[in-house]
């Protein structure tokens, strides 16, 4: 799946290509789910870092089979795994080894897709700021793709978790253990009347409406992270993903397994589709994820 222009949805097309070649080091890898992101769309329309040359590949996360692979590798022919990239949306993939990351057999294909992204960067905000009793944490846009995932990992490791979202999603948020916050003007208000002992730590996926409330309530830049505006010179974190970490793979697949960690798909889509699909994501208010199966 390219695109040779720069643009909305309709400018992407599938393309046949040749295989691609797997080089040393690097896994070949049978795709058969892919999770759809934000940051897919940005780059599709040049907002998102340098432009690439066109044609361009879109997506950066799937699951699949492991095809070929290096002898004595970490990985064997016919191991099921996840793999982050650029422009990787495509029947098959080669990608280096360090993108690649093992997952259980009996995890199914389109909520392992969810994972090397959204899951992993909502997995790396929580490890690194530790959020436990004690703790009262704003997450926004709680109900997207990273934020459902970091509500409940804050939840689970026993904080008090208030989430923001709009009202349809606030019964979804309450049955994950947070206190849902509509967001909107009266934010810092209503997080007041919520939490009068005070927010202890803020996870931003929203951008300047949380950081702007964050600093209004008090709470010190280095217990602020953003995933949401990064390089906007805030003085506050911005923790995310970097690359694939297989750690948190393996403990978010545990987590689901273990039915401690839900992944909503919000709709799921054959790659033949891929113009629709993203045309959903991009007219916002996505609960949780979506999906291309191949």
């Amino acid at each position: 799946m390219r695109f040779h222009d720069f643009g909305g949805p309709e400018v992407l097309r599938l393309d046949e290509l040749p295989e691609p070649a797997r080089g040393p080091g690097e896994v070949l890898i049978a795709v058969e789910a892919a999770g759809l992101n934000p940051a897919d769309s940005k780059r599709r329309a040049a907002r998102y870092g340098t432009p690439p040359a066109l044609p361009a590949g879109i997506g950066r996360e799937i699951a699949g089979r492991v095809l070929a692979a290096d002898s004595g590798g970490p990985f064997a022919v016919g191991d099921r795994v996840v793999g982050t990239g650029e422009g990787i949306l495509a029947e098959r993939v080669a990608l280096p080894a360090a993108s690649v990351a093992p997952v259980p057999a009996e995890l199914d294909a389109r909520i392992a897709a969810c994972l090397p992204v959204a899951a992993q960067t909502a997995a790396a905000e929580i490890a690194a700021y530790a959020p436990g009793p004690g703790d009262t944490v704003l997450v926004s846009a709680a109900a997207g793709g990273v934020g459902l995932v970091a509500v409940q990992l804050a939840v689970a490791a026993g904080a008090r978790v208030l989430g923001t979202a709009s009202e349809a999603n606030h019964a979804l948020l309450r049955g994950l253990g947070a206190l849902p916050i509509v967001y909107g003007p009266g934010l810092v208000e209503r997080v007041r009347a919520a939490a009068p002992e005070g927010v202890s730590l803020v996870l931003d996926h929203h951008g300047a409406e949380t950081l702007d409330a964050a600093r209004e309530l008090g709470v010190p830049p280095e217990r602020v992270n953003t995933t949401a505006a990064k390089g906007e010179g805030r003085g506050v974190g911005e923790v995310g993903r970097v690359g694939m970490d297989r750690a948190h793979i393996a403990a978010l697949a545990d987590a689901i397994l273990g039915g401690r960690l839900t992944i909503p798909i919000a709709a799921e889509f054959p790659i033949e589709e891929v113009v629709a699909a993203y045309r959903l994501l991009d007219g916002g208010h996505v609960v949780g994820k979506v999906v291309l199966t191949l």
